[in-house]
């Protein structure tokens, strides 16, 4: 079988991005083909077209990592939904027999298969993809939607219910707030009925965080957290965080912890802000500050996330979405930190 896919040959810029017609093959009899109806675009994306994702990524790749559709061609070992069911690819594929995956931690497996990394992803019209990774959508959930949710939703609730331990009443500070995963995660905290501080690099943006929810935004300087508008009227010296959701890292992290309490609590997210930064071990081991890192989430919770999605409990914000022509336009512009929200491509779609 022959698709259209945005091909990945050379590290470098979005113009390193070329449209050509490809085979598929199932290599395995437990790989169905899957017709990409929406694939969501990811920062992780622009790291590995970069070459500066940390991983050893063999070229050429098709990227694309959240994929939603419908199956076109069924698994020949009769594993995994029929024809024309609508699904939702697992951003990544599972052994299902080590130790983590037998225990329920298969986002920690040790053979972790990545979408758009380790084998091709979603920016194609089809992708092949073992049926362990294959969960039919819920009823009625838009395909754009499960795309757009995936990663931010299952992130988010994970990140702030496991990882943080959030509880009703406390507040939380949420970094890159505009983001795909920021915005998720100030409807996850709201909705687990806690107050949200958001942080953001442009007082725009602290302004779109104010719009989402959040009842405090900040706006990140070089000297450190600046309130933003008349939202923070407490002292600035005042430590008011139990809980930051840092999907920035550099210095995010670092005004951050002027914030938080004693006792506090720092789950790390991203650190597309800056991966190396200075940290006061004096100031985390006196106040009792714990700092947790949160990679992705399990399965279960993804599945929690894209149910949540179909019953409006939570909501992807999409702002922009395009055919697969349009995917180096999108680049450029998440590359050059213009977008909020989430983008996705529909490479189905001719316009």
């Amino acid at each position: 079988m022959r698709t259209r896919a945005a091909l990945l040959s050379e590290f470098g810029g979005p113009e390193q991005f070329h449209l050509e017609t490809t085979d598929l093959e199932c290599s395995a009899p437990d790989e169905a083909i899957v017709r990409v109806m929406a694939c969501g675009i990811n920062f992780h994306d622009i790291d590995i077209r970069r070459g500066a994702s940390g991983r050893q990524i063999r070229l050429p790749l098709i990227l694309g990592r959240e994929i939603a559709g419908s199956i076109e061609v069924p698994a020949r070992d009769g594993s995994g939904p029929p024809v024309g069911t609508q699904v939702a690819v697992l951003y990544f594929a599972a052994c299902g027999s080590c130790e983590n995956c037998i225990t329920g931690a298969d986002h920690m497996c040790r053979q972790l298969d990545f979408f758009g990394v380790t084998r091709n992803g979603g920016y194609a019209q089809h992708a092949v993809v073992p049926t362990r990774a294959i969960m039919p959508l819920p009823d009625g959930l838009d395909p754009v939607l499960a795309a757009a949710g995936q990663i931010t939703f299952s992130t988010a609730l994970h990140s702030i219910l496991e990882r943080g331990s959030l509880q009703p009443g406390e507040t939380v500070l949420i970094t890159g707030a505009t983001g795909g995963v920021g915005s998720a995660s100030i409807q996850v905290a709201l909705k687990a009925g806690a107050t949200c501080l958001a942080a953001a690099g442009t007082p725009e943006k602290a302004q779109k965080a104010i719009e989402l929810g959040a009842s405090t935004a900040f706006v990140l300087s070089a000297g450190g957290l600046d309130p933003y508008g008349e939202t923070f009227r407490q002292e600035r010296s005042e430590r008011v965080v139990d809980l930051v959701v840092d999907t920035a890292g550099g210095d995010y992290l670092v005004a951050a912890l002027s914030l938080l309490k004693p006792g506090g609590r720092v789950v790390i997210v991203g650190a597309h802000g800056g991966e190396v930064v200075p940290v006061d071990l004096v100031n985390i081991f006196r106040n009792e500050h714990s700092l947790v890192g949160s990679a992705r989430a399990p399965r279960r919770v993804i599945e929690q996330a894209l149910s949540g999605i179909a019953q409006g409990v939570y909501t992807p914000w999409v702002t922009e979405r395009g055919p697969l022509g349009s995917l180096s336009q999108i680049h450029r512009e998440m590359e050059e930190r213009l977008l909020v929200g989430k983008a996705v491509i529909e490479p189905n779609q001719t316009q």
